[in-house]
């Protein structure tokens, strides 16, 4: 079977896109809505950003699929996890809480475990051995989260 390396290309993308994104996030933060951006230019921020969130929910969902049909999958604990927002627990809202979220929606980007992250612990193990053989992955990460944040931000102005 012949290999594509399609994973280390599409690895290589998202490096340059988390590049990119720093970049121009910072070079917009010189401009201001009088002057505004051109239309074709916001666009392909729009479309970029849309691709990469399809194609990460797409991912994910592979990935939870993937885990939940193994026979010796680890459920997860929801008590463990509480909204960054509120600090409601997982399936357990508070009464009074006007949280936008959804508790019941464990794939919620919301969800922050004792680690302060949202990954499910079944997964953080196989994360650290990654992390362990690839360090200068760690990088790479901290611009995804940067272009996470970024994506977000931008998508609010609309």
């Amino acid at each position: 079977m012949e290999r594509d390396h399609e994973v280390q290309m599409a690895r290589s993308d998202l490096y340059k896109i988390a590049n990119y994104a720093v970049k121009l996030h910072k070079m917009l933060k010189h401009v201001s809505e009088e002057q505004g951006i051109q239309g074709w230019m916001q666009a392909k921020i729009t479309k970029s950003a849309d691709y990469m969130s399809s194609v990460a929910h797409t991912l994910e969902y592979d990935m939870m699929e993937k885990h939940q049909s193994e026979p010796m999958a680890e459920a997860m604990d929801a008590s463990k996890y509480h909204c960054e927002d509120c600090g409601c627990q997982m399936h357990n809202c508070k009464p009074e809480c006007n949280c936008s979220h959804d508790s019941h929606d464990e794939t919620g980007s919301w969800w922050k475990d004792a680690d302060g992250n949202g990954v499910p612990d079944a997964f953080e193990s196989a994360e650290k051995v990654a992390e362990a053989k690839a360090k200068p992955q760690q990088n790479l990460m901290a611009k995804t989260k940067a272009l996470s944040k970024i994506t977000k931000a931008l998508t609010k102005k609309k």
